[in-house]
């Protein structure tokens, strides 16, 4: 904390936490960083690579957390709680998971090419 103005100690309406400042600062710059798409045509990779970059802990299968961030990295945009539901659609065994046939059955529902958008 430093203090702005008053005496050293002093209660003051200008006090500022540079602690918490920080910290937001770093949270909207992580943030910003997590939107990057680093560059990727998600587009023109197959199927199956998109899969297993998002399978981040490599168990064959993608959970809520890491699905939510493959939407983010697509740049598809919708709340958080219309994602979990479109998770639980995509995961038709009900294993709390989408593995990869589920994943690909997922990204032809979406496909607007044939005519289902999200």
């Amino acid at each position: 904390n430093r203090m702005v103005g008053g005496a050293p100690g002093a209660a003051d309406d200008q006090t500022v936490n540079t602690e918490t400042t920080g910290t937001r600062r770093q949270a909207a710059q992580q943030e910003e960083d997590d939107d990057d798409d680093d560059g990727i045509d998600w587009s023109k990779m197959p199927p199956e690579e998109v899969f297993k970059r998002f399978d981040t802990d490599g168990s064959g299968e993608i959970d809520l957390e890491e699905f939510k961030v493959m939407l983010k990295k697509l740049k598809i945009h919708m709340s958080s709680a219309k994602a979990v539901k479109y998770f639980k659609m995509c995961d038709v065994d009900d294993s709390g998971q989408i593995d990869f046939e589920e994943f690909r059955v997922a990204l032809f529902a979406c496909d607007p090419n044939n005519g289902n958008p999200i």
